[in-house]
């Protein structure tokens, strides 16, 4: 997979910007975009007026799609849709009164892209991306909610956004969109870059990828968060179809769909990197079909067959800091803080919530970076399981810190296959293959592998 998208490239475009738009939905001056008090009340407006090299910034509130590329007004409310430009990116997480970008906060004071143009009637794509355009175009600190794909609109999927060009997102928040069919994104043929984004609550009736649906693309998601996501059939997170994927520290929270959370089909290469997947994913978390899925030192459920074939990974649960509130920031002493190895690629992006990456001895797995005070060794790490000889024939030994209370064996399906109370125990009547060893003790639950010859 190529590498997309260098941040000095936005640089590039503050630096040789040849205007800065305003945009604030409570505007009263005389809608030129020249400062706050003149800025233009409708974004699309700015958008249309904008031209390469332009930066548009957007006060918090509530914008609704109004014009269409040749800047006509649709006769149809439900088809109308927010557009990029290239070389215009559109910044929100201002308050009206910034005069740098550097005091925008687009974390807190996001502007809303609402799909509700009208009482009771809902844009079925809140965000279209033409094919046309390329990673130039930039959209960062918006939420993008409630569009409705339904049974009755020309395409059927991608509520939130239709992607069919390239473009860049930063700090962006979809929720509350609803598909017929796929995607809250629905992408085809696009090379695109997300970054801190989160996709939650949102739903497909009928199919697959509740949060992403993938075609034919090119996709890298840095520090995403998805949670709440829930799918018909297929890939409550994620679907992808002959496309390539790189998720590195994504956090994988309460999505649900009829068979698995994702589905990886047909070919592509897929790369799921210092992620965190929650218990309540599916029994098989991941469904593949001749896509190429390879999980680097991420943390999944103890009993996910998926953690057999990753030796890097960890079967463990992690504690975040305030789950009521959606806050899924690893708490002080939980399992994923400084869990990635130093040979990991570094992430070149800060954290979900802006903060610096890789605080402490090594980068934490998830969307968040603790900012705490670092030293805390995790159990497992700090108990040394190790299940010897390996491979084994006939017995196995098990060395661990802690009263045993339970040993369970694993094979690939993630079916549980044996049951042993002491630390040396025979593995003859077991095939040949790799299994998963959990050890139960008194104080944690770790989790090893070992091959049967």
């Amino acid at each position: 997979m190529r590498t997309l998208f260098l941040s000095i490239l936005v640089c590039c475009f503050i630096s040789n910007a040849s205007a800065q738009i305003h945009v604030s939905a409570s505007a009263v001056g005389n809608q030129t975009g020249t400062d706050w008090a003149n800025a233009y009340s409708d974004l699309q407006t700015a958008i249309y007026e904008a031209t390469a090299g332009d930066t548009i910034w957007v006060a918090e509130g509530i914008y609704k799609p109004l014009l269409d590329t040749l800047g006509n007004i649709p006769s149809q409310p439900e088809t109308r849709s927010f557009w990029l430009k290239n070389g215009v990116v559109v910044y929100g997480g201002f308050n009206g009164s910034e005069t740098s970008l550097s005091q925008r906060d687009p974390f807190n004071q996001k502007a809303t892209l609402e799909a509700e143009v009208d009482s009771a009637t809902f844009a079925e794509h809140v965000l279209w991306i033409y094919p046309n355009i390329n990673n130039t175009a930039i959209l960062d600190g918006f939420i993008v909610q409630n569009g409705k794909a339904t049974a009755n609109a020309a395409a059927k999927s991608g509520a939130g956004m239709i992607l069919y060009g390239d473009a860049q997102f930063y700090n962006i928040h979809f929720r509350n969109n609803i598909s017929n069919q796929h995607g809250t994104v629905y992408s085809s043929n696009s090379s695109s870059l997300f970054v801190r984004c989160r996709f939650e609550n949102n739903q497909t009736v009928l199919y697959d990828g509740a949060a992403c649906n993938f075609n034919f693309s090119d996709i890298e998601m840095y520090n995403c968060v998805f949670d709440g996501n829930q799918a018909g059939r297929f890939g409550a997170a994620i679907t992808t179809v002959e496309s390539d994927l790189l998720v590195q520290n994504g956090t994988f929270f309460g999505n649900s769909a009829g068979n698995n959370v994702f589905q990886f089909s047909t070919s592509g290469q897929i790369n799921l990197k210092n992620c965190i997947f929650d218990s309540q994913t599916a029994p098989t978390p991941v469904g593949t079909s001749g896509a190429t899925v390879n999980f680097f030192e991420s943390i999944m459920p103890m009993d996910n067959s998926w953690l057999i074939l990753c030796p890097t990974c960890i079967g463990a649960s992690p504690t975040y800091t305030n789950l009521g509130a959606g806050d899924y920031s690893l708490a002080a002493g939980s399992e994923g803080i400084d869990e990635t190895l130093t040979v990991s690629p570094v992430n070149p992006y800060a954290d979900f919530a802006g903060n610096t990456r890789s605080i402490g001895a090594s980068m934490d797995m998830g969307a968040y970076e603790n900012q705490g005070s670092v030293g805390v060794v995790d159990g497992h790490a700090k108990t040394q399981l190790l299940a010897f000889p390996n491979p084994a024939s006939t017995r196995l030994n098990v060395q661990v810190g802690g009263a045993i209370t339970r040993i369970s064996i694993y094979n690939t399906a993630g079916q549980e296959v044996q049951v042993e109370r002491e630390a040396a125990f025979s593995v003859q009547q077991l095939p040949a293959g790799l299994y998963l060893l959990q050890v139960t003790t008194l104080d944690e639950v770790q989790a090893t592998r070992f091959v049967k010859q």
